[in-house]
């Protein structure tokens, strides 16, 4: 699986699987993103509630994609540096 940036509709499909208790892996597979990205998702939009019988801690996909864009904004610039002649 190649990288891509995460959909709203990726996101809410995220939302909708971890709320029905589906596994990370299952997740990953049904949206076609790695386990990894869909645990890095995870954690950048979970509140701090927990979904009726406390096993499971709210995800937030408008949080997600917020803290997602905001995380872009500080990384700054990363256009390659050129070296300078000698």
């Amino acid at each position: 699986m190649g990288q891509r940036m995460l959909t709203s509709e990726d996101r809410e499909r995220i939302r909708e699987g971890w709320e029905r208790g589906d596994s990370t892996m299952d997740i990953a597979y049904h949206i076609g993103v790695s386990q990894t990205t869909v645990y890095a998702e995870l954690r950048r939009g979970m509140l701090d509630e927990y979904y009726p019988g406390g096993d499971r801690r709210v995800y937030d996909p408008e949080r997600g994609e917020r803290v997602y864009h905001e995380n872009i904004k500080l990384r700054g610039n990363r256009t390659p540096r050129v070296k300078a002649a000698p």
